[in-house]
């Protein structure tokens, strides 16, 4: 004969449930929500700088990223889009040549580290390259 189900047992086992009902729907492709994520100021703990603010760039700035054709602009054009919305003290790209130049080093490692701006994986899950 089965024991019935303790109400601590029913309660894990719906709590276990929801959760993975919440899994599922965060698994599923939501352009609304993507849009209000990439407005949020995100953060990214640094060894070296500490807390470092910053929002994710949009496909409108990819786009008016790719108009500037020199290293130089295309540096200071993109760390002013990741900054300038988490420090409005940064009020144009001009600003970032007035930061230290260790500083302005160290954000291009963290750009191009694991742990990036861009959060991009480092490979496909599909085998895509």
């Amino acid at each position: 004969m089965l024991e019935p189900e303790s109400p601590v047992e029913r309660g894990k086992k719906i709590l276990e449930e929801e959760a993975a009902a919440d899994a599922e729907a965060a698994r599923k492709f939501n352009p609304a929500k993507l849009i209000m994520d990439a407005a949020q100021i995100q953060t990214i703990k640094d060894p070296v700088l500490g807390e470092v603010k910053y929002t994710v760039l949009t496909t409108n700035d990819m786009f008016e990223l790719s108009q500037y054709t020199t290293p130089v602009d295309q540096t200071k054009q993109t760390l002013y889009l990741l900054l300038h919305k988490a420090y409005p003290e940064i009020e144009t790209p001009n600003d970032i040549l007035k930061l230290p130049a260790k500083t302005v080093i160290r954000l291009g490692e963290i750009i191009a580290g694991p742990d990036n701006f861009f959060q991009l994986p480092k490979s496909s899950t599909l085998g895509l390259k």
